[in-house]
């Protein structure tokens, strides 16, 4: 049987991403295949290798397989741990993120909750005052029907029904009016709606007087908050209190008789109150001045005038009228017979 010299022939190409290399191995002498007919150098194992550009790889064995094997386990567990530790990452985020939503959000409700608030609040104010402006200034409208309230038209008289020359009147809290009846030396109070008044100061047959259960002309009044009468006898020259259901007068400012001096009154006219610190501003109509008591005072003070007779701006002449504002703390007066208000 005839051998054959065996050699190795290599073949090596140039580095690529992916090459194939043919290797021969000689074997050794071995007997003639008969079956095939060919060397047995011939039927040399024939090895595939694949290259890359940094490593090769051999031929797969059952080793290189299990290798393999656990190589491809230990890589996919480092996946999984790696994926596991990337999704712990990816959670934290967006719970982290989520809080800081959260926050924002409640931040933003405490922010809007404060404005509305304030809103609300600047709301109500101005309610309160768009009110308060309304009461401190109605808008009057002359009815041109008009309703006659208390008295009867064009018939002066004596009776409980009737009046003879009113000339001022006033309202409690309760809209009862108040009228001094100046011919009838009277003041009469007359309840809403009622077709005749009684008399709560002087007397009911319009007898007049000096003492204290009687008038004569009484020109002003004013009514406090508890319904106490403060009247202007003007013929008297006298400031009397008719406490309320009181049956006859207290004199709390003039003499009595007429005179010029801070303690007497001419014919006063018009009276009114600071309700705040009790004062009185009394118009003291042939005097030609404004008089201020304050409570339980003997004497008065002048605040108005007081120069005597005339019409320029340190003069009065005949007040009667006369309006405190509380909120300026001034006095509009009726100057009669000047024909202005100052």
């Amino acid at each position: 049987m005839n051998t054959y010299q065996s050699t190795r022939v290599t073949f090596v190409p140039k580095p690529t991403k992916y090459r194939t290399q043919l290797k021969v191995e000689p074997v050794r002498s071995q007997p003639h295949c008969e079956d095939t007919g060919t060397s047995p150098s011939l039927s040399s194992h024939i090895h595939l290798w694949t290259t890359s550009m940094n490593s090769f790889q051999q031929p797969l064995t059952s080793k290189s397989m299990k290798r393999l094997i656990e190589n491809k386990t230990h890589r996919s567990k480092e996946f999984l741990l790696n994926s596991s530790t990337y999704f712990d990452m990816v959670q934290q985020t967006m719970k982290n993120t989520s809080k800081d939503i959260r926050r924002k959000n409640k931040d933003k409700k405490k922010k809007y909750s404060k404005l509305c608030h304030i809103t609300i609040i600047i709301i109500v104010i101005l309610l309160i005052l768009s009110v308060i402006a309304v009461a401190l200034n109605p808008v009057l409208r002359w009815n041109s029907t008009s309703i006659t309230v208390a008295g009867l038209n064009n018939a002066p008289g004596v009776n409980a029904s009737q009046l003879y020359t009113p000339t001022d009147v006033a309202l409690d809290p309760f809209n009862t009016l108040y009228i001094a009846d100046f011919i009838n030396n009277r003041v009469q109070k007359w309840l809403i709606g009622a077709s005749s008044g009684t008399t709560v100061a002087g007397q009911v047959n319009a007898t007049s007087s000096n003492t204290t259960g009687y008038l004569n002309r009484p020109a002003g009044i004013y009514i406090d908050s508890n319904d106490n009468i403060f009247v202007s006898d003007s013929n008297n020259h006298r400031i009397q209190l008719w406490a309320n259901g009181a049956l006859v007068g207290t004199l709390i400012a003039g003499t009595g008789s007429a005179g010029t001096g801070n303690n007497e009154f001419y014919n006063p006219y018009s009276i009114v109150q600071d309700s705040s610190t009790k004062t009185l501003y009394i118009g003291n109509y042939n005097n030609h001045r404004m008089m201020s008591y304050t409570s339980d005072a003997s004497l008065g003070s002048v605040v108005a005038r007081g120069n005597g007779l005339g019409t320029n701006n340190t003069q009065l002449n005949n007040p009667v009228g006369l309006y405190f504002d509380s909120f300026t703390n001034s006095l509009l007066i009726a100057n009669f017979m000047a024909n202005n208000i100052v």
